[in-house]
This record gives structure tokens, C-alpha cells and sequence, in this order.
């Protein structure tokens, strides 16, 4: 059976830590250098604190300490990369973000409803 191949997915690279993940690009709105984060008091862990973007306040989650790894090491090369979620924007602080990647989408057809005899 031939694969059939729909479209390209275009996805975001992301390092956190010595891991390397994926994002898909329509979830993201836009890749930011770290401002100043202000911490919220009584927040879980990973919640780094919030940034005011363009008078947007966004949440900013430490993708390091959410997978329970080590935090986020700031420094030039770190970034936020701001993704809508359920409608709302949240910061995701990562170690680098890379340019969008273009990786083929492929779909099986499945398997046919009879087999040859």
C-alpha cells in the first residue's frame, strides 16, 4: 500500500536541555528574546512569572522545570516562544528556538477492506 503524502507540517525547534522538540508552527504567534519576568507569588514551580508584551500580560512556564528537568538557563541564545493555547497566550522559556522546519506529513491510507485472495 502507497502512502499518500497531504502536505508539509512546519514545525519550530525547540531546545530544552539536551532535548530537542518540536512545535507545530500554527500553534505559535511569535519567538521573543527574555524580558524582564515578574515573578506571581504562590505559583506552581514551573510558572517563571509573567512578562508584559506589547500590553499583553503573558504567563511564562519553564519548559525545563515542567519535564522535570533543570530549569532554564538564561542567557543570549534563550528565548520565549509565544504560543496560543485554548484561546489564551502563555510564554514558553526554552534554551534556543530554530528556524521552522519543514518535515513531509505522510497518512496512511489504511488497510484495504478485504484482502486478496
Amino acid at each position: 500500500m502507497t502512502p499518500v503524502i497531504d502536505k508539509q507540517l512546519q514545525i519550530v525547534g525547540l531546545r530544552i536541555g539536551r532535548e530537542t522538540l518540536g512545535l507545530p508552527i500554527s500553534l505559535v504567534r511569535e519567538i521573543v528574546r527574555v524580558p524582564e519576568i515578574t515573578p506571581v507569588p504562590n505559583a506552581p514551580p514551573h510558572i517563571e512569572g509573567v512578562i508584559n508584551l506589547r500590553g499583553k500580560i503573558i504567563a511564562v512556564i519553564d519548559l525545563g522545570k515542567r519535564f522535570g528537568e533543570a530549569a532554564i538557563q538564561r542567557n543570549s541564545k534563550s528565548r520565549i516562544v509565544v504560543v496560543e493555547l485554548e484561546e489564551r497566550l502563555v510564554g514558553l522559556l526554552v534554551n534556543s528556538a530554530s528556524e521552522v522546519l519543514r518535515i513531509s506529513a505522510v497518512r496512511d491510507r489504511g488497510a484495504p477492506e478485504r484482502f486478496p485472495r
